[in-house]
């Protein structure tokens, strides 16, 4: 298919995207957070499940309606505060945790909650799901209300049963999403968009029977899950699939054509971009059932929506099958070579055996769709909680050195073994003393997480987000009570590169060449290595992992394995296995600022390095080598996705040689087992020039750890960061 260039709705297009930059409401979040806090209190008591819906109820019924004339789609969303009904930080979370845990938990909360101020932890709990869009559209709202009534009018089940209260909550939140919708037809055809009108008419109760209504109702679930709740990353799953059908009919109907199917994804592409970093990912391409790719015309039309609109989202996430078409591989160079880092590159092959591995049987396996930023999720039947838990592994290094005191802060937490670094005879003494930590704090991280998981749902229920999911009404169960097929939990390593390169360092400098002591090391890193340079140097200069070194490299194979195995062999309180994950988001950037200076040479409070990516600058052999290294361990044990960055100079990727070599580097990495690959395009001079002037790169995109952001968003700890990457002009 060739590119799509401009169509007859260009301006109007235009005016939307603008539009949309300007359409941010703080009035919402106010709003927002005084009914939900009047409801709550209104119906105080009333079940926790009961109050969310009637306050998302008395939310969506007294919300500003934003039309504009120009709309192909309607609705608008963004972040709103959640009033007190969810924990506003990790601290607050375990201290309410603490009033009704045991003695024996409130100690493991103590030590947990100094894991978090110390930044050995990161968590961010609730949200990052793929909700059940598809079902919502095969069944309308009539037809969801009237499965929640079947229940509610079961006499085997008493008043006061879990599973009538959750149908309650149910038609409640329905009903709210109809009257909402409705609002909108009656504020449509007052602006004179009577088609649209119609549309909203019809999706309020109604199965949707043409790609406008079923495109404009999946955007309004969409919305209104957003709305329910402050975490984001909810993510729409496999778009091109679940809409295929209505764009085919409406097509040979003749109801539609190619032309106004590309501009109403446009127009959907524009809603998610007024959502500021919401990590709403969007997946495309891929095989289907029987293992064939399934690409078809919205496929392509996503690509050309990103690079037509050049918001930072949604997210896009392309599954890569050995028998896409050729064509497709070259969009998806050249939407690259805009420098917005979409789209993400998926292996097919490694995904489906990575969910196999999982436990997820095989048809859900082959239609996964990426949440949030990289991870593997099942479309409207599973809640995996993949961002509830985040350990840094340079800061178990840092505590190693320090007796179990953070350099950054002063704090202390238990070390299992709390060894004089002079007693440690050789690296494989130290090697051990390293994982018999790393053991020690994934199993703490892990027993917090249960403690807290087991009261999430009761606390923070999300009934419009649960009532699209099929299982959640049959279970009677919150998606985060254990109410979906796949209930599962995960777990997230942060600065694997840093604290590999410093396991590197500590094994050459100070065991093998006998150049320095321990002891040494650890004073100089404890003073940020000043009046250390010379060491400082001599630590830099050792072997890094990214540059295809065998040792460097089975040191990382070494680690993540095992992580992998102790992240499989955990279960959480549902009695569901924790997935592991090679990404770091901002983690990298957060926990870094909390992390004193390490053996690598690293600074304190720098960024750590991102994802499975080498540390920032310390690849010098190309990215073959890069690819080789990371491809050192079986991709497929990373349940919740990885990362694998690279920066490229936007002057290699002109030449149509050097596209068709970037082609066959990312064939080469995905048969050597690599899960994802994430491409930065654009010169590190224009990054700085956007850090010293930002009012002239507001609309630069960068590719961060798994999303995309506009660069002048971030904060200067992740600007210098990706700036500090290497940046590649040749393979």
């Amino acid at each position: 298919m060739e590119w799509i260039g401009r169509t007859s709705n260009e301006e109007r297009i235009e005016r939307l995207r603008d539009s949309e930059y300007h359409c941010f409401r703080q009035s919402i979040y106010e709003e927002r957070k005084h009914i939900y806090a009047r409801t709550f209190r209104e119906f105080a008591q009333s079940p926790q499940v009961i109050k969310a819906a009637r306050a998302l109820m008395a939310f969506l019924s007294a919300k500003e309606i934003v039309v504009n004339t120009d709309e192909l789609l309607l609705g608008h969303a963004q972040f709103c505060d959640y009033a007190g009904s969810r924990p506003a930080d990790v601290e607050t979370e375990i201290k309410e945790a603490m009033e009704t845990a045991s003695t024996e938990e409130k100690s493991i909360l103590r030590e947990f909650l100094t894991g978090f101020q110390i930044g050995l932890y990161g968590r961010a709990s609730g949200g990052h799901v793929i909700a059940g869009y598809e079902f919502v559209l095969e069944s309308g709202l009539d037809g969801l209300k009237n499965a929640a009534v079947a229940v509610m009018e079961d006499d085997g089940l008493s008043d006061g049963s879990q599973k009538r209260i959750m149908a309650e909550s149910f038609l409640l939140v329905y009903e709210a999403a109809s009257c909402y919708i409705e609002r909108y037809a009656r504020a449509a055809e007052n602006a004179g968009l009577e088609e649209l009108a119609v549309v909203c008419r019809r999706i309020a109760h109604d199965v949707p029977e043409s790609f406008t209504e079923a495109i404009q109702l999946l955007w309004f679930v969409h919305e209104i899950v957003i709305m329910e709740q402050l975490s984001g990353s909810f993510s729409i799953g496999r778009l091109d699939r679940i809409l295929y059908p209505y764009y085919r009919k409406d097509l040979a109907e003749g109801r539609l054509t190619k032309e106004e199917a590309y501009d109403l994804i446009r127009a959907l592409w524009i809603k998610f971009g007024g959502v500021r970093k919401g990590y709403q990912n969007v997946t495309v391409g891929g095989c289907d059932e029987k293992g064939t790719s399934c690409v078809n015309d919205l496929t392509y039309f996503a690509l050309f929506a990103s690079g037509s609109i050049k918001m930072d989202q949604p997210l896009l996430s392309l599954r890569w099958t050995q028998d896409m078409p050729a064509d497709l591989k070259r969009h998806a160079v050249t939407l690259l070579q805009m420098g917005m880092g979409f789209p993400a590159l998926f292996n097919d092959r490694v995904c489906i055996e990575a969910r196999r591995n999982s436990g997820i049987d095989e048809a859900d396996a082959r239609n996964y769709g990426i949440v949030g930023c990289v991870e593997l999720s099942t479309p409207g039947k599973e809640r995996a909680d993949t961002e509830g838990l985040r350990i840094n592994w340079a800061k178990i290094i840092e505590l190693m050195l320090h007796r179990g005191r953070c350099a950054q802060t002063g704090k202390t937490i238990g070390i299992s073994q709390n060894r004089p670094l002079q007693e440690v005879a050789d690296f494989t003494q130290f090697y051990q003393w390293y994982l018999a930590e790393f053991d020690h704090f994934f199993k703490l991280a892990i027993d917090g997480y249960r403690i807290l998981d087991r009261n999430y749902a009761g606390k923070w229920p999300s009934p419009f987000l649960s009532s699209t999911v099929k299982a959640c009404l049959e279970t009677g169960r919150d998606i985060a009570g254990g109410g979906p097929v796949y209930h599962n939990a995960s777990i997230n390593g942060t600065g694997m590169a840093t604290a590999v390169d410093s396991l590197e360092a500590v094994r050459r400098l100070v065991f093998r060449n006998k150049a320095v002591s321990l002891e040494t090391v650890a004073a100089a890193a404890a003073g940020n290595y000043e009046g250390h340079g010379i060491l400082r140097r001599q630590l830099r200069s050792c072997p890094h992992y990214g540059n295809g070194n065998q040792e460097t490299d089975s040191l990382m194979a070494a680690l993540v394995t095992r992580f992998a195995a102790l992240a499989k062999e955990s279960t959480n309180a549902f009695g569901g296995q924790f997935y592991a994950g090679m990404y770091t988001v901002e983690w990298h950037s957060v926990l870094g600022r909390m992390t004193g200076a390490t053996p690598d040479g690293r600074k304190a409070g720098t960024a750590l390095s991102n994802g499975m990516s080498p540390s920032q600058g310390a690849d010098v052999e190309g990215p073959t080598a890069v690819a080789l290294s990371a491809t050192c361990f079986d991709h497929s044990c990373l349940g919740n996705g990885m990362v694998l960055d690279l920066k490229f100079h936007p002057e290699f990727l002109e030449k149509e040689r050097h596209k068709e070599a970037f082609l066959h580097f990312v064939e080469t990495y995905f048969a050597l087992g690599g899960m994802e690959l994430q491409v930065n395009v654009v010169s590190s001079k224009m990054l700085r020039q956007a850090q010293a002037s930002p009012q002239n790169y507001r609309n630069l995109i960068a590719r961060v750890s798994g999303f995309s952001a506009y660069f002048v968003d971030l904060d200067k700890t992740l600007q210098d960061e990706i700036i500090a990457r290497t940046e590649y002009t040749g393979f």
